[in-house]
């Protein structure tokens, strides 16, 4: 992931530089286009970083560590929503992708100490154990669907961030009223969601380990292949092979999905072949009917068991 997106950075440089230029001059007419000025995008980031970062010191995190880890954080928040653009892929769970989990093998769980072993463990439900809910892809989409019909970005902005208040709301007291009418074990997620991050702490303090040299040799040689595979790509218009499959061969996700992504790409690749590019374009709603019909099967059949009272029937991303 690092070395994805150092790539991503290096090649929106001049961009980068851009907003760096408008945050320090003030905004131009470009600015009027965004939902937010460059100015006070930038500043945003800031002050959410050095709340955080406040939060995480107060937790007891040293200092470095909170910084790192935040850092690391952007850095994976910003891949899995390039992901999410560039391959179009829902689901991105990257379960063990996180400073939570890594800085441990890396730098040793008896030289982290426990307060920042501790402070990462309550981060696992909230930012690092599955990066599937993660907002900055959906809000991302959002955006891209608020191009498309040339509607009012910063209105959107607006409904967006209301919308994330009440839900944040709603979901706690739905929850919390669920598992006080029905009970705890009635969720799909039952004690181990809870018991997981302390057993794991436990495990580090009880057990402290030096850093571990075969994590960071495969970390090293993942970045190597995938500092080979964005070249390629890059220089190689027919390289079929992406560094962002390869970050997602290892997933969770993959594990499940791989045989629906083999099919389809070989359905593309035969249109392509014996068809033209025209042909595939007619080809798309057939397709899009296919991932219609089974969220329109999926959800009918949990609003039928939601009202009838029948056992629910768990559907793969719905």
């Amino acid at each position: 992931m690092l070395v994805v997106f150092s790539f991503y950075l290096w090649n929106g440089r001049q961009h980068f530089k851009h907003v760096i230029i408008q945050t320090i001059h003030g905004p131009s007419q470009k600015d009027a286009l965004e939902p937010l000025s460059y100015r006070t995008t930038v500043i945003g980031i800031l002050i959410c970083f050095a709340f955080m970062m406040f939060f995480c010191v107060w937790m007891g995190m040293s200092l470095w560590f909170a910084i790192v880890y935040l850092l690391l954080f952007y850095v994976i928040a910003v891949t899995i929503t390039r992901i999410r653009v560039e391959l179009g892929l829902p689901v991105h769970d990257f379960e063990g992708v996180d400073p939570r989990t890594n800085f441990p093998l890396i730098f040793g769980s008896r030289n982290l100490g426990t307060g920042n072993l501790a402070s990462s463990m309550m981060f696992k439900w909230a930012e690092t154990r599955d990066l599937n809910p993660h907002p900055m892809p959906h809000q991302l989409e959002g955006f891209k669907m608020v191009d498309q019909a040339h509607a009012d970005r910063q209105r959107f902005m607006i409904s967006m961030l209301v919308a994330v208040v009440l839900s944040c709301l709603i979901t706690f007291l739905s929850t919390l009223t669920t598992y006080y009418k029905i009970g705890a074990n009635s969720s799909y997620l039952t004690r181990w969601y809870g018991s997981d991050p302390f057993n794991t702490l436990h495990r580090y303090i009880t057990l402290p380990q030096a850093p571990n040299l075969g994590p960071i040799s495969a970390m090293g040689i993942g970045g190597v292949i995938g500092s080979l595979l964005m070249i390629l790509r890059t220089k190689l218009i027919w390289w079929p092979f992406h560094a962002l499959g390869y970050i997602l061969s290892g997933s969770w996700a993959m594990y499940n999905l791989w045989s629906c992504i083999l099919i389809s790409w070989l359905l593309k690749w035969m249109i392509l072949k014996r068809g033209s590019l025209k042909a595939f374009q007619s080809a798309l709603p057939f397709f899009w009917g296919l991932i219609l019909g089974d969220f329109i099967i999926g959800g009918s059949w949990l609003a039928i068991g939601v009202i009838l009272d029948l056992r629910q029937i768990h559907i793969f991303c719905l």
